[in-house]
């Protein structure tokens, strides 16, 4: 089990080319993942509602492209690097905790001060866009994965199993990262009890 303090930021830097090392080097770094609160459910929502071509095109534009457009700003102002994206998910590597932590805050607080409006939310959905943000500090090896840029070790395997607890609106964080990070004036934790991470050796 690992306990989580809560808090939060995100940084990647987008579309920034990296030299990959050997397989055999390792690195450090603390790894984020992100994913949009019920996305599956607001594109059928969509789809419903509008049928398939306009419904999916709705979404992109009302939905995902604000995400995408607000995440990665908040990703290149903290330095982080996009390592890959999902649907609405992204998984981003930061060489500094703080910024990392930085980022995934200031991503969050943008959400809530400037929501983006889901307008054809139903009764089950959300009013607005909400993301749940995971991450871990740790070494990881630089790898090619499909011809492209990528890492691969448990480090990132705790980073997603904490980022699938986090509720919409919430940042999960491991205490390695808070202890790499240090006091941020103007970000506060909270302690979570610990969680059975699925898969994840001796949590």
């Amino acid at each position: 089990r690992l306990p989580f303090p809560a808090s939060g930021v995100t940084e990647m830097a987008h579309g920034q080319a990296r030299k990959v090392a050997r397989e055999s080097e390792p690195v450090v770094r603390t790894f984020l993942f992100s994913d949009i609160v019920k996305s599956t459910d607001i594109r059928n929502h969509f789809v419903r509602k509008e049928g398939a071509r306009r419904g999916n095109e709705g979404y992109r534009k009302e939905i995902r492209g604000p995400h995408n457009k607000r995440i990665e700003r908040c990703i290149r102002a903290c330095k982080g690097e996009v390592v890959s994206t999902a649907g609405d998910s992204y998984f981003v590597a930061f060489r500094d905790a703080r910024q990392a932590i930085e980022c995934a805050v200031a991503f969050q607080r943008s959400l809530i001060s400037d929501p983006i409006p889901i307008q054809v939310a139903g009764a089950h959905l959300p009013r607005t866009v909400q993301v749940r943000i995971g991450m871990h500090w740790g070494p990881a090896t630089q790898v090619l994965s499909a011809r492209q840029p990528n890492y691969d070790d448990e480090t990132i395997n705790i980073a997603r199993r904490i980022q699938e607890y986090a509720a919409g609106e919430q940042i999960l964080i491991s205490q390695e990262t808070w202890r790499q990070a240090g006091e941020i004036p103007g970000i506060r934790k909270q302690e979570y009890h610990g969680y059975p991470l699925k898969g994840v050796r001796g949590a």
